[in-house]
Order: C-alpha cells, then structure tokens, then sequence
C-alpha cells in the first residue's frame, strides 16, 4: 500500500522470491512519483519510478543508509540514519509519497519518505514424529 500526493492509495502486489533476494540484502521498492537512489555506506544505487527488483548487498553491522528523489532535475535528500543490518534477514527499503497534513508542504519540501522493514527467511517446519 503506498500513498499518492494527492491522498489517494495504491496497492501493490510484491513476489516474495527468496531465491532473487535472500538473507543478507536489501530489495529497494520504489512506490514514489521520483526517481530514487539509495546509498549504503559508500555504494550507491537507483531505482526507476515503480521498480522493485533492484536487490543489492546489505551487508552485516553498523550501516550508514541514505535515501533521495530526483526533483526538477536535482537530487534532494529524504533519508539519512545509521542502522543495524542483520545478515540473516530480508530486508526492504520502501521509497514512497509521504502525505502530510494540508498546508505542511513547507515542513516536509520533497514529499517523499523512506522506511525499511525486515522479516526471517522462512524456516523449515519441523513435523511431529
């Protein structure tokens, strides 16, 4: 589910394919109305309006992960904090509108926000003998 500028909703429907992004990455879904790129520590990526398969290493410890839109031709900041990557999950990173009250638009200029989310691959189900 991700918010449009103008308040409305759109749903999307993401494969969960384990095999194109295992444990240990981080699979940048762009839901925003920008271009976006995403930088972690020093390696920089982007991903085109509606993308979601761009899959890149995530790595394990302290991680420095910055976000940004391309508006009006230049690249403006959204997302900038240090975060604990865990090498055993899926992670994600959701670029999407961010909808503020009416008349926030000077609080929040580029109307866009980043998140991430992590789950366990899933495990094996253990039967009862």
């Amino acid at each position: 589910m991700a918010p449009e500028i103008d308040g409305t909703i759109r749903f999307h429907a993401v494969p969960d394919e384990v095999e194109k992004h295992p444990a240990g990455t981080l699979r940048i879904l762009n839901f925003s109305s920008y271009a976006a790129a995403v930088a972690i520590n020093k390696d920089q990526y982007q991903a085109a309006i509606g993308a979601t398969d761009t899959v890149v290493p995530f790595g394990s410890g302290g991680t420095l992960i910055q976000s940004a839109i391309q508006k009006d031709g230049k690249w403006v900041p959204v997302y900038r904090r240090e975060r604990i990557a865990r090498s055993r999950l899926h992670t994600y990173g959701l670029v999407f509108n961010f909808i503020s009250e009416p008349g926030a638009e000077d609080i929040f200029p580029p109307p866009t926000s980043f998140t991430l989310l992590g789950e366990l691959p899933p495990q094996p189900v253990a039967r009862p003998n």
